[in-house]
């Protein structure tokens, strides 16, 4: 059973964009990144101190593409692509038992963050009013069984996610001077199945506002 877990992802994502017409424009690149997980289980069905952690960091190289079409001065449309990236996880692990003590040893682990597609569409009934909706799709199906590697036997973790939506829109309005103030709406899908919710990633159906301000000067 899980207690806790945290991750941390890093992307350093340099990219080239082409205006092809003076209404398309292309855009692509590729992506390195960074990622470090800690991750804390109990191991037997009582808590009696006992516990199995895994600290491990790793890097994967992947890629972004992207493509905007403005029609007209009121309508624009965009699609990104972000491949999915295997990280090894590679780090160690310490296994602590009762009356036992505490062993630590080499691990390693593969995960998979999965590819993601966003689609968005920008209208703009005037120059001072900018109306948005994206809708991002992130491959949580390939998520499923992470197999922790060391050296007194593998370790079988399940997550078993599925694919999920975020549905998004916002309006901006520009005042004069350069002011602006945006609001927002997110629907985030759940990416944990009933079947195998897990307390490190309480994942859940989300409603998610914002709201802000903006200033631009000259330069």
């Amino acid at each position: 059973f899980g207690i806790h877990g945290s991750i941390a992802y890093m992307s350093i994502n340099p990219v080239v964009a082409w205006q092809v017409t003076p209404t398309l424009s292309v855009a692509a690149g590729p992506t390195l990144n960074y990622a470090k997980t800690g991750l804390k289980l109990g191991i037997l069905p009582v808590a009696l101190g006992d516990s199995l952690e895994f600290e491990g960091t790793g890097w994967a190289v992947g890629a972004n593409a992207g493509i905007l079409w403005k029609p007209s001065a009121q309508h624009s449309f965009g699609v990104m692509y972000r491949s999915e990236t295997q990280v090894t996880l590679d780090g160690h692990a310490n296994t602590t038992l009762p009356g036992l003590g505490s062993l630590r040893e080499p691990g390693t682990a593969n995960f998979v963050f999965p590819q993601n597609i966003v689609f968005g569409y920008s209208f703009r009934p005037t120059p001072k009013w900018n109306i948005e909706f994206n809708a991002d799709w992130t491959d949580w199906d390939r998520l499923n069984t992470v197999t922790l590697n060391k050296g007194t036997g593998p370790v079988p973790l399940a997550f078993n996610w599925q694919s999920s939506w975020f549905y998004e829109f916002g309006a901006t309005y520009q005042f004069d001077g350069g002011l602006s103030a945006s609001a927002g709406y997110i629907y985030s899908e759940s990416s944990v199945p009933n079947s195998s919710f897990n307390p490190i990633v309480p994942d859940s159906n989300r409603h998610i506002v914002s709201v802000g301000l903006g200033k631009k000067w000259n330069r």
